[in-house]
This record gives C-alpha cells, structure tokens and sequence, in this order.
C-alpha cells in the first residue's frame, strides 16, 4: 500500500494502456488498482526440433505467416507421429516435456489450452477474501486431458517431475521433439547447431489462444515527494520503451511487454514470440508466497501422474486453500 503506483492512473496514460496488452495490465492491477509498468515477459512457448519433427513427417506452418496454433488433435497427432522415432543411438524419441518440478510449471499452457486461466477472480490476491478459491471450472476436465498424454506415451517418461535442466537436456540431445519453455532457453540453443523453432502453445477446449510467463515490472515507491515521484514515472515510461532499446543495445533480455517495442523480435529466432506474446495471461496466484507451490502445483502434479483423480486434486487444493483462511 505504501506504492506510489496505486495512483497510477495519473501517469500511465491512456496511450501507455493501448501499448500494452490486457494480459500484462492485468497482471499488475491488485484489488482495481495497478502497482506497477510493465517491463518484460517471459511468455512460455512450444520450441519444436525441426530435424526430427521433418523425419516423422509432421508439417510445420510457414514461417512469418501469423499461423493459428495447431489444434489438440493436430498437436497430438504430431506427438504421436515424432514419439515413433528413434536417436541415432536408438532411444526412444518423446513427443514433448517441460520443466515440471515445482516451484516451475512450464506446461501450464496445456492445462490452460482447454480450462482458460486457472483461477476465475474471486479472492485473487487477498487470502482471506473466500473460504473457497475460484478455480477455473473445467480445472478437472484439462488435468484428464493432459494425463491422457502421459498415459499413451507421447510425453517423457519423467514428464510431470522433471527439473528445468533435465527437460532441457534431453531436448538438447534430440530424445524430445517439443519442448515448452521460456525465451531464455532460445539463447543458449542459438549456441547449438540444432534446427529449431518456436510455435504457439496448441488450442484447446478453451477455444482460444493461451500462454503464461513471467512479468518483470518497475514500481515506484511512495517517497512522500511529488515531483521526485512524477520523475520516477517519467523514468519507468523510459525504461520500458522502445526508445531505450534504441539507446541501449540488448536492454532486453527478454520480450518487452510493450506491443510497441519491436526491435527485440528482429532476430528470426525471437521473431515468433511477437504472436505469442499477445495471449499472455500472467497468473497471480491467490494466497500470496507457499499456496502455489506447496499445494497447487503438486496437487497437479499429482493428479497428471495419476497419483490422484483430478476431481481429487481440486478438491484438495480447496482443502488447502480453506486451511489457509483459517490462519
């Protein structure tokens, strides 16, 4: 409460909204009131190995066409076609994997591929708001439909716990086709010799396109001084625009969260996310630090490795969520 930026409305301007998307205004807007600029995005995307996707005979949109996602079925029809593959060692290809060991959730975009965001408003950011969170209604429904790949083989076999190095390295040393990850990954593989590129997420039950990531942001803090706080907002407007990726070479390090800021999406290999980013939601876990990745990750988790129902992990996670009023 002590942010200058719960007056931000006397700063950002209604041209500043327009330059960004709803995505990332949402994200820093607490209770109706926005905390914070907007500075850059980690949104997650689908890194496919062309190699290998070309050896099992999938098609790949064409490049710079502003393609809609694949569809479920053409996502998993493409799974199944690059899961029968093998290394050249003999292994075993896998159709997908993502960084799954909590507190990461790099396949979180499958998930929202079919349920939408997953939490609908209700108590999001005040912990004490309901004895009951506001999950999203088909929750249940797209941790079935995920499940389902981890069952029929089209995932890694250490899909669902795999750490961040460990989903990365086998994409690396091509036993996985398709990886879910953030655009720091695309850094070191422009250090390979791998033939790769970044589609969207698939489209779902939701109907719609989805991602997440993360969001870096500016805030100002109240100092009690009007014209220092008016400069410190003038300031953030700079460090967030195109103006500075003008005057600094390799200011962002990952994708801005201006629309306006194109200069990063110059190199082919970033060019992509430009279309990714816009489907951005940036979760805000209800409950503040610990619920998220001491009870609503594992519970899913759990119930994609089929530890538990997803009817169960739902009803866990009110379970948790209930206690954690009562605190």
């Amino acid at each position: 409460e002590g942010l200058a930026n719960l007056a931000m409305h006397r700063y950002l301007t209604e041209a500043d909204r327009a330059d960004y998307g709803p995505g990332a205004l949402e994200a820093v807007t607490i209770r109706g009131k926005m905390l914070a600029w907007p500075l850059w995005s980690t949104a997650l995307g689908m890194i496919v190995n062309e190699d290998l996707l070309a050896k099992a005979g999938v098609a790949l949109p064409p490049e710079g066409t502003g393609a809609a996602p694949w569809t479920w079925a053409e996502f998993t029809e493409a799974l199944k076609k690059c899961s029968a593959l093998k290394t050249e060692a003999g292994q075993p290809v896998a159709g997908f994997d993502a960084a799954s060991k909590p507190p990461l959730f790099e396949w979180s975009p499958l998930l929202m591929a079919h349920c939408g965001p997953f939490f609908t408003g209700a108590g999001e950011g005040d912990p004490n708001a309901s004895a009951t969170i506001a999950l999203a209604p088909k929750l249940a429904e797209a941790i079935g439909r995920v499940h389902e790949l981890r069952e029929a083989g089209l995932a890694t076999p250490g899909f669902g716990f795999d750490s961040q190095e460990e989903a990365q390295q086998g994409f690396l040393e091509g036993r996985t086709a398709m990886l879910f990850s953030s655009p720091g990954f695309i850094r070191k593989l422009q250090a390979t010799s791998l033939h790769f590129r970044v589609l969207a997420p698939p489209e779902g039950d939701w109907g719609k396109p989805i991602t997440t990531g993360a969001l870096g942001c500016f805030a100002v803090v109240d100092s009690g001084d009007p014209e220092r706080i008016a400069a410190a907002h003038a300031l953030a407007r700079y460090l967030t625009s195109q103006e500075i990726a003008d005057a600094v070479p390799g200011w962002y390090l990952a994708p801005p969260a201006r629309t306006s800021v194109g200069k990063f999406f110059d190199h082919p290999a970033y060019r992509p996310l430009a279309a990714i980013l816009p489907t951005a939601r940036y979760m805000v876990p209800p409950g503040g630090a610990g619920f998220w990745e001491q009870a609503f990750i594992p519970k899913i988790q759990a119930a994609v490795l089929g530890q538990l129902t997803p009817e169960q992990a739902s009803g866990e996670i009110q379970a948790a969520w209930k206690r954690r009023t009562l605190w």
